[in-house]
């Protein structure tokens, strides 16, 4: 879906990619990332500061500074068409879809990225979500597969028109 690696690869890694991996490489990949330029500590709640600072010290204090690792590009170049993918998991429990956009960098355009991330939260957060509506308590054509009191729990026809949503449209994702 994506052209350039920091984009296509899987995130999560892959069996290819560890069986293949030498102890060598395992230990730079380490090195460059389980270090304290890039970790972040947390600490929240009714706290005593000096308690903590002294439990950090006592925990972290002996780890190297490090340098972060440099942080990958992200840019894509622009879509020419519109792209589709499918993946059958046969030990899936579930059916599932993903759907994605392209979408402003974070670091360099928070601004032009905020709206997106409302957007994702009003198609797929929780079940009052738009997608969640659509794609899982409406089957096709809308009808609902929620069991209704005293129903004995055919499909009932939803009543609303029915309108195509913009993420079944071709040009969703583009």
């Amino acid at each position: 879906m994506f052209d350039t690696f920091p984009n296509a690869h899987d995130g999560y890694g892959s069996f290819v990619d560890l069986e293949s991996a030498t102890v060598a490489d395992a230990q730079s990949f380490f090195e460059r990332y389980y270090a304290a330029g890039n970790a972040v500590l947390t600490i929240g709640g009714d706290i005593d500061v000096a308690e903590a600072t002294r439990l950090v010290e006592m925990h972290f204090g002996d780890v190297p500074a490090s340098p972060p690792p440099q942080r990958p590009d992200f840019d894509e170049p622009d879509l020419t068409d519109e792209r589709r993918s499918s993946y059958v998991d046969r030990l899936a429990p579930l059916p599932a879809v993903a759907c994605g956009w392209r979408v402003p960098d974070p670091v360099s355009d928070f601004a032009g990225y905020l709206p997106y991330v409302v957007l994702a939260e009003v198609l797929t957060d929780g079940d009052a979500s738009r997608l969640v509506q659509r794609l899982v308590q409406a089957g096709p054509g809308g009808h609902q597969h929620r069991r209704l009191p005293g129903h004995d729990g055919r499909a009932v026809r939803d009543p609303r028109p029915h309108r195509a949503s913009p993420a079944a449209s071709p040009a969703a994702g583009r």
